[in-house]
């Protein structure tokens, strides 16, 4: 299969989780679908956190396989990052070598566009992403690994693959992984050129 059909069906799925699951996600849907594949316009990096993609992808469920078999073809594609405003020094020893993201589609994408941001996060193991916000409304959708989430001041909660968690725009939240890895589908429209930051919070655990 080609790229463009890879990337074609990764987008399908993403536009029937956001029209099944999402509130008022009918724009967001009639968006993703209407986007034009384009030829990668950034070469493939890996970073050391890439360690953890076929161990996270492996514990995809039965709810989250269809995803799992649209990513794994792209994996070579992808030009992992990092977000600018992150540290060791802010997010804890040995954070960033366990941490990265890819943007499928978006202004910082391998295949660009601009109205909406398509990527995938991967978090190690026993590894905890701090209190954080964005302008941007953001959607999680559990690919493999389940992790606990917690959005503002409520309580963890375990979220297993094939879950769909929001993130309105501004909302504080955090992650954080148990014994597993961690990867997780994201979609991200309103202001996408804003990079996620640091919020105070109750504590990193």
């Amino acid at each position: 299969m080609s790229v463009e059909a890879d990337c074609r069906r990764l987008l399908d799925i993403a536009r029937r989780l956001i029209e099944d699951g999402v509130e008022d996600g009918q724009h967001l849907a009639r968006a993703i679908g209407a986007t034009t594949i384009q030829a990668p316009r950034l070469a493939p990096r890996r970073l050391a956190a890439c360690r953890h993609w076929r161990p996270a992808l492996a514990l995809a469920g039965d709810a989250s396989a269809a995803v799992a078999v649209a990513l794994a073809p792209l994996a070579e594609l992808f030009h992992w990052v990092q977000n600018p405003n992150y540290s060791d020094a802010n997010m804890g020893s040995g954070y960033m070598d366990n941490y990265a993201y890819a943007e499928l589609v978006g202004r910082r994408g391998l295949l660009g566009g601009g109205d909406y941001a398509l990527g995938v996060l991967l978090l190690g193991p026993g590894l905890t992403y701090p209190p954080h916000a964005h302008p941007a409304n953001e959607v999680y959708y559990v690919v493999g690994g389940t992790a606990e989430w917690r959005r503002g001041p409520g309580p963890w909660k375990a979220q297993a693959p094939g879950s769909l968690i929001e993130h309105p725009s501004g909302l504080v939240h955090a992650t954080r992984t148990g014994v597993d890895p961690l990867l997780a589908l994201y979609l991200w429209w309103g202001d996408i050129a804003t990079h996620a930051k640091l919020t105070p919070g109750p504590d990193k655990s």
